[in-house]
């Protein structure tokens, strides 16, 4: 996924879900040079302070994945 459609998926969650991170965490999220489904939510999660929580691993895969 390019780096502007991550950046858009991150406003998406953000408005949706509540995961609105800050700009240092969205911008490495977005920066990130090979990021799949998987990794796209762990850094998410991360950046919220959410360890593994599978629910929303499983939501943020396939909002990944979708987009």
């Amino acid at each position: 996924m390019p780096p502007e459609a991550r950046d858009l998926l991150l406003e998406k969650i953000c408005v949706e879900w509540g995961f609105c991170l800050g700009p240092d965490d969205a911008q490495r999220i977005v920066d990130m040079p090979e990021i799949d489904a998987e990794a796209f939510a762990t850094a998410v999660l991360a950046a919220e302070g959410m360890r593994e929580h599978q629910d929303w691993k499983v939501r943020l895969v396939q909002a990944f994945e979708a987009a």
